[in-house]
């Protein structure tokens, strides 16, 4: 996680520009769009004129560490926006997964549609969830990744010109030498 910071607040780019294509970048990672989320940023970075590196690098979020948190919060923010009772029920979701990896194991299509009907059922709250919870999300990171960022490019800026400031004072110029002249 601190190398894809570092990265990010490294990035040559206009501080807002790494800031959006991260914020992109973790909203699309909230999504249940799995495997899609990286061509999701990519093409909302692409129509915002964002950092597409930044949005990459962004989609980080979602990883095994995040996913039961993401996962958990987007099911129960669009049960409750779809006002679905019952909210999340593990016991529930773990029969349907094993149906549907048996399903797949036997390759019964008729099997895999009717388990993929029942998915659709967790899948499809989260969809709606992940749209609050993923643009709250990239709001956070958007402030966040652009203060660095920012802060980043200022002190980057003062190094370089400490740095050209010191290569021209007097004391480090060559002495002329006028005897050749």
């Amino acid at each position: 996680m601190r190398y894809v910071f570092l990265r990010l607040v490294r990035m040559r780019a206009a501080p807002q520009k790494v800031a959006l294509g991260c914020a992109i970048g973790v909203f699309a990672s909230v999504t249940p769009l799995f495997g899609l989320q990286m061509i999701l940023a990519g093409m909302l970075a692409t129509a915002l004129r964002a950092n597409l590196a930044a949005a990459m690098l962004g989609t980080f979020f979602g990883n095994p560490l995040t996913w039961p948190l993401i996962w958990a919060g987007t099911y129960t923010v669009g049960c409750l926006m779809l006002s679905i009772p019952g909210g999340l029920n593990i016991d529930a979701l773990q029969h349907n997964v094993h149906l549907f990896a048996d399903a797949i194991s036997r390759l019964s299509p008729e099997l895999i549609y009717a388990t993929g009907n029942i998915l659709w059922q967790f899948v499809y709250p989260m969809l709606v969830g992940s749209l609050p919870v993923g643009l709250l999300a990239a709001a956070a990171f958007y402030y966040v990744s652009q203060r660095a960022a920012s802060s980043y490019a200022l002190r980057r800026a003062a190094r370089l010109q400490a740095g050209l400031q010191a290569a021209y004072q007097p004391a480090n110029l060559a002495p002329i030498n006028d005897s050749h002249v």
